[in-house]
């Protein structure tokens, strides 16, 4: 009876060993990763799909004019400027877009706008006076000032080549609500002289264009 005893006490305690030891000896399992997370649509979405057909904005800026002429005077307005060559100048631009997407790159798009502008022209006339017994060189600046408004319509094509940015192509036709002038001629304040009744200034004129 005591050998059985200490014979099953052997066995029983190498199968414990053995048990502990492939416990012991075997890798722990790594828990899988969390699946990615995603954006649940929403009931709407999942029985009417959201797609763009048409987008409606509004846009505003300030335009650089530059103007270029050949001795260009007005005509029927007392002057005698020799011809401007050109000046420069800007005004508000502002107005109503309307796209409408055709493929994820390309869109059609159609703008209204308005756009005012002031341009400046100047032209300096180089004189000789007499000044005393000597002479002296001075300037008669003819200046022009012009103040137009216009109202356009701007069919283009958009090409978008990245996120928030694309290419925009198409041409521009308007029609001139408004055109006004203002012109004058100022005697270099150097020379001792004036002009009659004692202004630098003559030739002064506004009106329409």
């Amino acid at each position: 009876m005591k050998r059985t005893l200490i014979l099953l006490m052997l066995c029983g305690a190498v199968t414990a060993s053995a048990q502990q030891t492939l416990t012991t000896d075997e890798p722990a399992k790594v828990a899988p990763p969390p699946p990615p997370a995603t954006i649940e649509k929403t009931e709407f979405e999942q029985v009417y799909p959201v797609k763009r057909t048409m987008s409606l904005g509004l846009f505003a800026g300030y335009a650089m004019d530059f103007h270029s002429a050949d001795a260009m005077t007005l005509p029927e307005v007392p002057s005698c400027c020799p011809g401007y060559d050109g000046g420069t100048g800007g005004g508000l631009v502002a107005g109503l877009t309307i796209e409408f997407p055709i493929s994820s790159s390309l869109e059609l798009v159609t703008r209204l706008s308005y756009h005012g502008s002031n341009v400046t022209m100047t032209t300096d006339e180089p004189i000789t006076v007499r000044d005393g017994n000597t002479t002296m060189t001075g300037t008669i600046t003819h200046e022009l000032k012009t103040q137009t408004t216009i109202i356009a319509i701007e069919p283009a094509v958009e090409f978008r080549v990245g996120k928030g940015l694309g290419i925009l192509g198409g041409i521009r036709a308007g029609t001139l609500l408004s055109a006004t002038y203002d012109e004058q001629e100022i005697l270099d304040p150097s020379i001792p002289y004036d002009y009659q009744g004692g202004s630098g200034v003559r030739n002064a004129s506004s009106g329409d264009i």
